[in-house]
């Protein structure tokens, strides 16, 4: 398992140049984040699956929304499904931009999990080498 540190800036009006690392006063605060590779790799296979039925929610939805036709021929029907068609489509593209955003998101995760149990393994072998094992 990693421990993994970082600190975040919390911005507020305090005097310029007074920001001390760890000093919650100064605003800046030290965060720790236990991270295990198993529930990353659980994360991502729940992403996955998150993206995949989304993807499927937007295939099944987007023919109806995209193609509304007008409940006349009058030129304010006409107009108002041509609107909603147009409306349609564009929600389509930005959806479609969601859930590939959604699904990078799980790979990124996969593959940090990948990384930090890489990292696990090579500690314990450099651990194990060093005498450090019983």
């Amino acid at each position: 398992m990693y421990w993994i540190q970082y600190r975040r800036m919390i911005r507020r009006s305090v005097e310029p140049g007074s920001f001390a690392a760890g000093d919650p006063s100064k605003g800046v605060v030290t965060v720790t984040l236990w991270v295990v590779p198993e529930g990353l790799a659980g994360a991502a296979a729940a992403v996955e699956a998150l993206s995949a039925r989304l993807a499927a929610a937007h295939a099944a939805g987007a023919p109806m929304i995209s193609a509304v036709v007008a409940p006349a021929a009058d030129p304010v029907s006409v107009g108002t499904a041509a609107g909603l068609s147009a409306c349609g489509i564009e929600h389509v593209g930005v959806a479609t931009e969601g859930v590939e955003e959604l699904t990078r998101s799980g790979v990124g995760l996969g593959a940090a999990g990948i990384s930090y149990a890489a990292g696990d393994s090579a500690a314990a072998l450099t651990y194990g080498l060093a005498g450090g094992g019983a």
